[in-house]
């Protein structure tokens, strides 16, 4: 069973009115009523939010058509879940780029707009909420689902996988947190900005050549996974190490090689090359072709090798061949059965808390 929470926007005076309709109600879309349960507040604190960021990442908001905004709210959902602050900060969204419309590109790129830009307002409204970084908390579905009951514990970050969203609007989402990733939010919010204003870009075409001006680099790739909805992949596919005379002093020789499947990601990727005594050396690959070694000489032994360190690259296929680690000595492996076991008790704990 859900509850249907219905925001009133007014055009002209720039404020927008909130109620929660309640079942079998008639709501009028030009009035708030007063109803229990604290949606009004929560409904007011976060169009004040999202409407104050909005503005200063997008500019001041054109007179708007009044509209309801019908957001569906499941029973006994937590507040931490942030349901309708999610689910509000997109129809918000959505509004500043109705301008925007043409073919399925287009669209995709709406819904990736959108559900980033709820993602950066909903993280600041969960850190005011709960007092703690992230951006909801995990739930545990009960009743086929319709039923959700909060676990304060498992905070789920900005960037992680949102389950509760459809798959196709989870690939645009990844794509744009990965265009984030490339050229920074400062220059993807302006060129938001520069794309909505006007006159609106007229298909596809404009659409494209507008954002690739206010970024200064093509983005080819950025459009080939809107329009094919597939991820990339950049993986190790081989690394190996020997320890050689270099010149009279003793060297590791490190070959590292590395393969990518699916356009290549602008403005390339960093490889991080970490040794012991937590020293490291970073490099960029392009990825202009389709495989490639990197050979290096070190005095030290690398102990990890990782592509796209900070998981820039949201749409990666598969994070788990990005990272190669080089086997533990005798004396570390003790040391790392016991971690594996702490972890396993930590998990065990945290489901025997859920389940209480």
């Amino acid at each position: 069973m859900l509850r249907t929470v219905i925001v009133a926007g007014v055009a002209m005076a720039g404020t927008l009115l909130a109620s929660v309709a309640q079942p079998g109600a008639v709501q009028d879309a030009g009035h708030a009523s007063v109803s229990t349960g604290g949606e009004p507040s929560r409904i007011d604190r976060t169009i004040a939010v999202v409407t104050q960021r909005y503005d200063e990442w997008l500019g001041a908001a054109p007179s708007l058509t009044p509209r309801a905004i019908t957001v569906r709210v499941p029973w006994w959902s937590s507040p931490g879940a942030m349901h309708l602050e999610s689910q509000v900060a997109v129809a918000l969204a959505r509004t500043r780029l109705a301008s925007l419309h043409g073919s399925d590109t287009t669209a995709a790129l709406v819904d990736g707009i959108a559900w980033h830009l709820q993602s950066r307002v909903v993280e600041e409204l969960f850190d005011i909420v709960q007092r703690q970084p992230g951006h909801h908390i995990d739930e545990v579905s009960l009743f086929g689902g319709h039923v959700r009951w909060g676990v304060p514990l498992l905070v789920v970050p900005r960037h992680a996988r949102d389950d509760r969203i459809p798959l196709p609007v989870i690939h645009a989402l990844e794509a744009v947190a990965s265009l984030e990733g490339v050229v920074g939010w400062p220059a993807l919010a302006a060129a938001i900005r520069v794309l909505l204003s006007p006159p609106a870009p007229n298909g596809d075409d404009e659409v494209r050549a507008r954002l690739e001006s206010a970024l200064g680099i093509p983005l080819t790739w950025f459009f080939a996974l809107l329009e094919a909805r597939t991820a990339v992949d950049y993986s190790l596919s081989g690394v190996s190490t020997q320890l050689q005379n270099c010149d009279g002093r003793r060297c590791y020789q490190t070959t590292a090689a590395v393969t990518r499947q699916g356009p290549p990601i602008g403005g390339g990727v960093l490889i991080q090359i970490d040794f012991g005594g937590e020293q490291r050396s970073l490099l960029r690959w392009t990825g202009d072709e389709g495989a490639r070694e990197f050979r290096f000489e070190s005095g030290l032994a690398p102990v990890a090798i990782t592509i796209d360190p900070g998981r820039q690259i949201r749409l990666d296929g598969n994070f788990l061949d990005q990272r190669w680690r080089a086997e533990p000595s005798a004396a570390s492996r003790p040391f790392k059965w016991l971690v594996s076991w702490v972890v396993w008790l930590q998990h065990a704990t945290l489901t025997h808390s859920v389940l209480l």
